[in-house]
């Protein structure tokens, strides 16, 4: 009879080890699972604390909470207009920036860079820099609108942009980049003005085209975004290590226009983009002496629906829409 009370006794002791076991373990797996913390702004927050948990510790501004997420994590911003622009370097690696239905980032003023292809550099105005090294930042629902920006920006000096990645990766995803358009001084024809710039050194020498001559890599895969009301591009793509992919975005010129002749997405400088199940429309130009589609032979201006000038690889798969520009798609110099 004690025998078997023994066994008894083992047996439950044994579940009872299993059970805790079992527990621990899935304590173990919660906390693994837990993943990257997750941080908070709202226009009803305060910059202060680590903006961590959830909405009610949320910080007041993005800037703020971009030094609290380091190297991972996403950052919740709820609906409301916030008016700081975002400079954002390799301490926010893998880091995400989620918006929701409302959430509308408009600066008042813009974050100076470089242009790392042109000669002299120019200074390039940006809403949103991702400054070279960065890895896998990324921006999602969101409204990045530049109408109170230009007040400190200097006409047909500068390139003004909406978001720059240069030299650096991430994604943007269902984001609406719009009125990077300094109507005071519209029409400045060079430069890559416009929506959203991916750029990158690599393979062009430092003496042609103003790099520093260290190799940099830009990739960024662009899905839903819109860009509208732009100065030269809507959407460029530029230099021997960028590699765009932007699929399911509408791109929209300003119509006929006598002050410049836009560029819906441009390729150029050895960059490889892929363009699929997109819309770009509405890039024409008129001025006195300009033929729309004369810029097939380079004898003068004109307006493109996607323009490739020196790239590597532009492939534009048929099921993009390309409607009511002066000229569909141009390929200059391109290899």
């Amino acid at each position: 009879m004690s025998r078997v009370s023994i066994r008894h006794a083992l047996g439950r002791g044994a579940v009872a080890l299993a059970l805790v076991a079992g527990i621990t373990g899935i304590i173990s797996q919660a906390a693994t699972a837990a993943g990257p913390p997750i941080y908070h702004v709202s226009t009803t927050g305060t910059d202060t604390g680590n903006c961590a948990g959830n909405v009610s510790h949320a910080c007041a501004t993005i800037t703020y909470a971009l030094t609290k997420a380091t190297n991972g994590g996403t950052i919740k911003i709820a609906a409301g207009t916030y008016t700081t622009p975002l400079s954002v370097g390799s301490s926010n690696d893998n880091v995400l920036l989620l918006g929701t239905a409302g959430t509308i980032l408009q600066p008042t003023s813009f974050v100076a860079g470089a242009d790392p292809l042109s000669n002299p550099p120019v200074t390039q105005d940006a809403l949103v820099y991702v400054a070279p090294g960065t890895t896998g930042f990324s921006i999602k629902k969101m409204t990045i609108d530049g109408t109170n920006a230009f007040g400190a920006a200097t006409p047909c000096s500068d390139d003004y942009l909406g978001v720059e990645y240069n030299g650096s990766t991430g994604t943007l995803n269902h984001v609406t980049v719009q009125n990077v358009q300094d109507l005071t001084a519209f029409g400045c024809q060079p430069g890559a003005n416009g929506d959203v710039l991916v750029d990158s050194c690599s393979g062009i020498p430092a003496s042609q085209d103003g790099c520093s001559g260290t190799a940099t890599v830009a990739d960024v895969t662009m899905t839903k975004v819109t860009a509208g009301t732009y100065d030269k591009d809507g959407i460029t793509c530029q230099g021997g290590g960028t590699t765009c992919s932007i699929t399911k975005s509408n791109v929209t010129g300003s119509g006929t226009i006598t002050t410049n002749a836009q560029n819906g997405i441009e390729i150029g400088f050895g960059a490889t983009t892929t363009v699929t199940k997109s819309k770009v429309s509405g890039n024409s130009y008129n001025a006195q002496g300009s033929t729309p589609g004369c810029q097939v032979n380079n004898s003068c201006y004109s307006a493109s629906g996607i323009l490739g000038y020196a790239a590597k690889s532009v492939t534009i798969n048929n099921n993009t829409s390309l409607t009511s520009n002066d000229v569909n798609v141009v390929d200059v110099l391109s290899t």
